[in-house]
């Protein structure tokens, strides 16, 4: 994560990129690190505690 211009981004994806269709089908992309080094902004950040 870098802050630039008082906004937090995401430079590096380890666990590439998951999102859903709007039939709940889901996908993974760029675990491989291919999307790693874009740029993505982070509008929400939550942590979930340790189990």
């Amino acid at each position: 994560m870098v802050c630039e211009n008082n906004e937090w981004y995401l430079t590096k994806y380890p666990h590439g990129v998951t999102y859903k269709t709007s039939t709940e089908e889901e996908f993974v992309i760029g675990a491989n690190g291919e999307l790693d080094g874009k740029k993505s902004k982070i509008n929400l950040f939550t942590c979930e505690p340790p189990s």
